[in-house]
């Protein structure tokens, strides 16, 4: 996913930037009932991988429960401001999971296939309450992941570049984890490529993102309104990122 990370960030890293997450990524959030900055942090890195690549001329589908009427109030360090005329190349849906189920089930009728695929906040598409969550979260991923492999025949087929990549957030209820500090990660069934972890830590401000099984782990930190990604953790080396000043 190689609008993931800010410029300035890939830049300093030792490593191939582009490898670190997959063409398919489920971005998983320790808590349903997380507080609103939790979830503006995570609604502002989907919105900046949809945004740059807007900015690249990229077709972008973004899938979220409800109509976006305002931005957070927060932005990623070092990445490009949202600039509103390059996302007449971003489409905004509002789905329900049947009409989500359709979109995908259909997408070899689509006249024109996206680039990227963002699809934020499956839970509250899905309905967390319901007690077939973790299947039906299966079940819809397994069917992201067949649209995707169309996609990419597609393009090989047409010779015309790179596939569609597919970026997935989703909160767990803590019920499905009861008494373990995180969730484990033979609990959450998917049928993406890759998954991650988006947890906050010990206070208001410091926050990780890791990847499942543990091939590498960025730490994030919130200050005056601005994400950082401070370090990150890599075959067991720890690379800083950002100087940070002492108060």
């Amino acid at each position: 996913m190689d609008w993931f990370l800010p410029p300035s960030i890939t830049q300093k890293m030792d490593v191939d930037t582009t490898c670190l997450f997959r063409n398919s990524t489920l971005l998983l959030c320790s808590n349903v009932e997380a507080e609103r900055t939790t979830r503006d942090i995570v609604f502002e890195l989907l919105l900046n991988v949809a945004n740059r690549a807007a900015l690249e001329g990229r077709s972008v589908s973004y899938f979220r429960p409800c109509e976006l009427v305002c931005l957070s109030q927060f932005h990623v360090h070092g990445a490009p401001a949202c600039d509103f005329n390059a996302w007449d190349s971003i489409r905004f849906f509002y789905p329900t999971e049947s009409s989500l189920v359709r979109f995908f089930s259909q997408i070899h009728l689509a006249k024109r296939l996206p680039d990227l695929i963002v699809i934020e906040q499956l839970d509250r598409i899905i309905g967390h309450h319901r007690e077939d969550f973790l299947a039906r979260l299966y079940a819809l991923t397994c069917l992201f992941t067949d649209a995707l492999e169309h996609i990419h025949q597609q393009r090989s087929s047409q010779n015309s570049g790179a596939g569609c990549r597919l970026l997935v957030s989703c909160f767990l209820p803590q019920t499905l984890w009861s008494g373990q500090s995180t969730i484990p990660r033979y609990l959450v069934p998917h049928g993406l490529h890759q998954a991650c972890l988006f947890t906050k830590e010990d206070d208001e401000s410091h926050f990780s993102l890791a990847d499942f099984t543990g091939a590498f782990k960025f730490r994030l930190l919130l200050r005056e309104r601005e994400i950082f990604f401070t370090s990150f953790l890599y075959d067991t080396n720890l690379l800083t990122l950002v100087q940070r000043k002492n108060n």
